[in-house]
């Protein structure tokens, strides 16, 4: 609920920050000139225009969610990937997800993690998810698997941070391998 309430106070003062900008650039207009308000348009628009390039949990120069690695990209080339996803916290508005990526040893059918990554679905505004490291293991049960994942949320308010919740969660995952 607190996700909700957080995305509708962003959109009511993002709502109210445009209401100021166009009385802004009115009263600009009439005191300084239509040259001056374009001019203030512009760099109010400069701000708007922020790449997620350098965001910490994007791939560099890519739109692709920042991926951990566990085994090299060129002892998989001849394997087949498979690929589960946990929902590992649900909030009223959004979940908190983490893909697997996953393949079976031919000789003993267990279970060999790849690749992982975490993002959010649903709605998202006012907060960034941030994962900082993730980890996933392997289990003597051989069809389940054990992650680990630390990140930190932003939460924001017209883009700015105003508060940064470090969060860790912890779980396993069953792996069913009579479909593969």
């Amino acid at each position: 609920m607190l996700y909700l309430i957080w995305c509708l106070l962003n959109v009511g003062v993002f709502l109210y920050f445009v209401l100021i900008c166009f009385e802004a650039i009115k009263i600009i207009r009439e005191r300084i000139g239509v040259f001056a308000a374009v001019i203030f348009v512009l760099g109010l628009l400069s701000f708007t225009n922020q790449s997620n390039s350098d965001d910490e949990h994007m791939e560099s120069k890519s739109s692709n969610v920042k991926t951990w690695r566990f085994l090299p990209q060129d002892s998989l080339a001849t394997t087949q990937r498979y690929s589960v996803i946990v929902m590992y916290e649900k909030t009223f508005v959004s979940n908190y997800n983490l893909e697997i990526g996953y393949n079976l040893d031919e000789k003993t059918n267990a279970v060999i993690p790849i690749d992982a990554c975490s993002y959010l679905t649903g709605i998202i505004c006012g907060t960034v998810w941030k994962p900082t490291s993730i980890a996933v293991n392997k289990t003597p049960a051989g069809n389940k698997l054990t992650y680990v994942i630390n990140g930190v949320v932003d939460w924001k308010l017209l883009g700015l941070t105003l508060d940064s919740q470090p969060k860790q969660y912890s779980g396993t995952t069953l792996i069913l391998q009579t479909d593969h």
